[in-house]
Parts: C-alpha cells; structure tokens; sequence
C-alpha cells in the first residue's frame, strides 16, 4: 500500500482483503487514491490495469472486508474470462 494514502483503517482492511485474493493469482496491486474514494489497481499479465473502487461505512466494518473479497473474486473472473484463464476460483 502506498504510504501516502490517506484510508480509514476500515478501507485499509478492505484493500488488505482484496490484495490477497489477487496475491496467489501473481496480479500486482496497488492502493491509490482516485477522487474521495480509495481505488485498487490490478494490473494483469499482459499489462492491463483494471481499477477496484473501495467504499465503504465504518458501520458495516464487520460486512465491508467481506464485500471487497467479494468484489475482488467479480474482478479476479473478469481478468481470468478476458485472459482465457479456465482455473477459477
């Protein structure tokens, strides 16, 4: 995570949820800032950068790392489907 980016630590769980559904699949991400909201850069194989909004409230901390995870696998299927990947998760 970038060390100037200004989350709450409950965007930071998030990113930190999203980045290690990416991690075993050897995607690069990176955290930055994209207006008021955080965003997730995954970028694939071929180089193609595919944005990851994180938002969320600190009143569903408990459901939002599951919402990224959940949004990360959408995001991870997207890839795999444009790579012509058929090991899905």
């Amino acid at each position: 995570m970038s060390s100037g980016l200004a989350v709450t630590k409950v965007q930071r769980e998030q990113i930190e949820a999203a980045q290690a559904v990416f991690a075993p699949w050897g995607l690069k991400t990176e955290a930055v800032m994209g207006g008021s909201h955080a965003k997730l850069l995954v970028t694939d194989p071929r180089g193609k950068v595919w944005p990851m909004t994180i938002t969320c409230s600190p009143r569903y901390r408990t459901s939002a790392a599951t919402y990224a995870r959940q949004q990360a696998n959408r995001l991870l299927r997207r890839i795999n489907d444009e790579l012509g990947v058929t090991r899905l998760r």
